[in-house]
């Protein structure tokens, strides 16, 4: 999907439509050459064709997009990561800013142990934005392996989570972090079971449970018709 959208962004077209573009492009960075482009496209300020040409001016928004893809990545080596990190953040103290050095603090497999002890703590000073960046990048597809040991986790602390914080907390945790990149039957078994032990006055938790069961099935048949 990358090669097309710049592709089309190369073409004549409106600039709303090029915007539209530039605003999905990075969504689907993947091949190293393509982040390694994209690194090049940070120190020029633009997207740019191959031959040069500037093509659109990257916004801020656009840079911390490209970051947080790249750390996601093994693709680039720590130290690369860690020079683009500082190279497009600098001195910047927005929240914005905060929230991108959370997710890419996330992605490394040595810190996913404390994130989610920090996640699960209800008494941890990280607010829900705070928490919602950490989880952006607790997954990563690049690190499959270090990831699938908190899959069956992730179902044995949802009453846990659900008893210990409030409700907005509980939803932003459970659909960030619900295992959609390996489905098993066994965690959609695990999810009817903990619905059907759920008292019939609280409508809200099983309602959750119930999307969660939907997104897991839709998901698992659409990867088996694929």
């Amino acid at each position: 999907m990358f090669p097309i959208l710049y592709e089309l962004l190369a073409k004549d077209a409106p600039a709303s439509v090029k915007g539209c573009i530039a605003d999905n492009l990075f969504s689907f960075l993947a091949a190293e050459k393509d982040l390694r482009l994209a690194l090049a496209w940070v120190d020029a300020g633009h997207i740019q064709s191959e031959k040069g040409d500037d093509l659109y001016k990257l916004t801020n928004t656009h840079k911390l997009k490209i970051v947080k893809v790249c750390h996601k990545s093994k693709a680039l080596s720590a130290d690369e990561k860690k020079q683009l990190l500082e190279k497009v953040l600098v001195d910047d103290k927005s929240d914005l800013a905060r929230h991108c050095r959370l997710t890419c603090f996330a992605t490394e497999p040595a810190n996913k142990e404390q994130v989610w002890k920090d996640l699960l703590d209800p008494k941890s000073d990280y607010s829900l934005y705070d928490r919602r960046a950490l989880m952006e990048g607790f997954y990563a597809w690049d690190y499959m392996a270090e990831c699938e040991p908190f899959f069956d986790r992730f179902f044995t602390e949802i009453n846990n989570v659900s008893a210990q914080h409030t409700h907005k907390n509980l939803e932003s945790w459970f659909f960030s972090l619900l295992p959609r990149m390996k489905i098993e039957d066994s965690h959609i078994v695990k999810l009817l079971q903990l619905k059907a032990r759920v008292a019939d006055n609280n409508a809200k938790l099983s309602n959750m449970l119930q999307d969660g069961i939907e997104i897991m099935v839709r998901s698992k048949t659409i990867r088996e018709i694929a």
